[in-house]
This record gives structure tokens, C-alpha cells and sequence, in this order.
């Protein structure tokens, strides 16, 4: 079984379904700049960007390099959680340092493109040095899972603390009830999917969920790789709030910790939504509406917002520079034991149930 997964895409499954979605792709854009351009025109009539230029003078680049630091350092532990994912459910799964290079590639084209595109070329990078694109798929739907569980339960700690910024205008109790139902939601979910997916396991279409929930079954309920996947991401996620707090500092507002988590949770939170561009327009509109309740200036308030998204743009550059110099498919074109045997370094053994890679090479999407 180890040596059919290596071999990557069978001719049964030589990639994803090509519908006609070019329109639709195109109408998803102009919408989410459509979105963009309203934030952009709602953030011009409370602000004046001369002012905000102004302020920019004052910024001090110190705090700026650090919040970029921090941000770029996330790169190879997104790398790794997803490697930690491959590796529960995927009795051949890659060595870590392409994994980090394609995550790398795919939190560049990120911050370029809606988000949907980055994950698309996370996973055709993965196709091209071995797994069918259902494994890729499951492994980079569970990735994102992980990621949003994790800052939702950290955004729940974070409203919870003692913060000015967490009364949220009057709705913390709204948004600490919401969070908390998704998360017991989610979490009873994975616990019991064995079970749910027994139930749904009896409809053919719903084959790929099934398999992809036993996937995260094993992810996070029985492989003991579920710590490090649960840690890399809430290290990860602190250390965003790290580098708002950096920010902050930079701008002027240096805010407490808890205020900084605060923040983290609106701007993850609104980027979430996915109804802009790499979260632009959206994310200045809600911290532009959040700090100024707190008698934070609005060019401050927006050149904070602004600095922040420049932060994670510049920090994301090393996958434009991976782009251009790697490429996988060098990768693939050694033979296939090469790519095993340097597996075999990393783990000598694997104790998953192979019938969920088999679920998901041949479930129907």
C-alpha cells in the first residue's frame, strides 16, 4: 500500500474535475472586488490619507521588522502541521521540506489572490511529488479546520481576559456564545465522525466526506501526531498576536497583550469571511470601527490595519523567491525510492488504517 500511494495519481484519477467554472470563478472575483472597493470608498470617508501618510512618518521600523519576523517564521510550522496531518492518514507521506516549500508557494499566491487560490496551488504542487489529489484535498480541508478551531478557541481565551477592547461594542456575550457553539460543535464532530460517517457512508456522493472525516478522525483523535498539529497551530496563531502587539507598538497604540489578542481575533475572524481579497478593505473597516470606540485616532486606527496587511504581504515574499527556484517536479523526476527513502528517515512506521487512503483515491467528488 506505501508503494501505491508513492506512485501518486493512478490514469483512474489523473486530477480534479475540469467543469466549466470559468464564469463563475470570474463572477466570485469581481464580487470580492466589488467587496474590496466599498471598504476602500467606507474607510475614504472617515479618513483623510494625507493624515494617514503623515502618521506613517512616525512608525518605527524596529517594531515593524519584528511583527515581519514573526509572520515569516509561521511558514515552515504551517509546513509542518500539514506534514503532521499527511502523516496520520498517509502511510507514504512526504518529507517535510517540500511540504514547506509548497506552503510557502500557497501563502504567497495567498496574499495575491482569494484564498481559494492559494490552496489550489498548495495542492496541484502536492500532486506533482505523489498523492492523489483526494488525499491532497482532505489533507488541505483538515489543515484549514485545524487552523480555524484552534483561533476560535483562542479568540474565545482572548475574549474572555480582561480587555477594553473585548466588550466588542456591547456584543461579547454574542460573540463568546457563538464561538463556544461552534467549538462544542466542532469538537463533538471530530469525536464522534466515526459514527456519523457510518450513517452517511450508505449515499455514494457523500464517499469523499466520509473518508476525509475518518481522515480527521485519525488526525486528531487517534494518532498521537494530533499534539504537535494542535501545538504548531496555536503556536502559530500566538505568534500572530505577537506581532500585532509588535505593530502596535510601532504605530503608537502599544497595546496590553489581551487587547492585542482581542484584535487578532477580529482580523483572523473577518478574514475568515472571505468576501475581499486576502482580507483587504474588510479588515481596515472592522478595526477602523473597533479601535476608534476606544479613542484610537482613525489614521492611526487604518495605517495600523494597512501596516499590518503590508506585514503579512512581505512576510509571505519567501514563496514568491520559492516560486521561482523550486520546483517539485525536479523532485518527482528522481526515482520513486529516492522519495521513500528519504521518508523512511523521518518515520519508520506507520500505524494508520490504510483503507482511508484507499476511501479517498477512489471516492466519488
Amino acid at each position: 500500500m506505501t508503494q501505491d500511494v508513492a506512485k501518486g495519481l493512478s490514469p483512474a484519477d489523473s486530477g480534479p474535475p475540469h467543469a466549466k467554472l470559468e464564469l463563475k470563478n470570474l463572477l466570485v472575483f469581481f464580487a470580492r472586488f466589488f467587496i474590496l472597493s466599498v471598504c476602500v470608498w467606507y474607510v475614504s470617508r472617515q479618513i483623510s490619507w494625507s493624515e494617514v501618510g503623515k502618521t506613517a512618518t512616525t512608525l518605527d521600523l524596529r517594531w515593524v521588522a519584528l511583527s515581519i519576523l514573526l509572520l515569516t517564521l509561521q511558514i515552515p510550522m504551517v509546513g509542518l502541521r500539514w506534514a503532521n496531518i499527511l502523516h496520520s492518514f498517509h502511510s507514504a507521506a512526504l518529507p517535510h521540506r517540500p511540504l514547506i516549500a509548497i506552503t510557502a508557494v500557497a501563502m504567497f499566491f495567498a496574499q495575491i489572490a482569494p484564498a481559494v487560490v492559494g490552496e489550489g496551488v498548495r495542492l496541484w504542487l502536492l500532486t506533482r511529488i505523489g498523492p492523489a489529489w483526494r488525499v491532497g484535498l482532505s489533507s488541505v480541508v483538515i489543515d484549514r479546520a485545524v487552523a480555524v478551531l484552534v483561533m476560535i478557541t483562542l479568540g474565545l481565551l482572548a475574549l474572555l481576559m480582561p480587555s477594553a477592547l473585548g466588550a466588542l461594542g456591547g456584543q461579547r456575550p454574542l460573540v463568546v456564545a457563538v464561538f463556544a457553539a461552534i467549538l462544542i460543535a466542532a469538537v463533538v464532530t471530530i469525536i464522534f465522525s466515526k459514527r456519523i460517517g457510518s450513517i452517511a457512508r450508505r449515499w455514494p456522493m457523500t464517499s469523499w466526506l466520509v473518508a476525509t472525516a475518518d481522515a480527521m478522525h485519525e488526525s486528531l483523535v487517534v494518532s498521537p501526531r494530533k499534539f504537535p498539529i494542535i501545538g504548531l497551530s496555536a503556536t502559530t496563531h500566538l505568534m500572530t498576536i505577537l506581532a500585532i502587539w509588535s505593530l502596535s507598538r510601532a504605530v503608537g497604540l502599544e497595546l496590553a497583550f489581551a487587547d492585542a489578542a482581542v484584535l487578532f481575533t477580529v482580523i483572523v475572524g473577518g478574514a475568515l469571511i472571505a468576501i475581499s481579497i486576502a482580507g483587504w478593505g474588510v479588515r481596515e473597516v472592522l478595526v477602523l470601527m473597533l479601535l476608534q470606540t476606544h479613542g484610537v485616532s482613525a489614521p492611526q486606527a487604518v495605517l495600523f490595519s494597512v501596516s499590518f496587511g503590508l506585514c503579512v504581504l512581505a512576510a509571505s515574499l519567501p514563496g514568491l523567491i520559492v516560486w521561482l527556484l523550486y520546483w517539485p517536479a525536479a523532485k518527482r523526476a528522481n526515482s520513486e525510492q529516492s522519495i521513500l527513502s528519504e521518508h523512511s528517515r523521518e518515520s519508520r512506521a506507520s500505524d494508520v488504517p490504510k483503507e482511508i487512503i484507499g476511501k479517498l483515491k477512489t471516492a466519488p467528488f
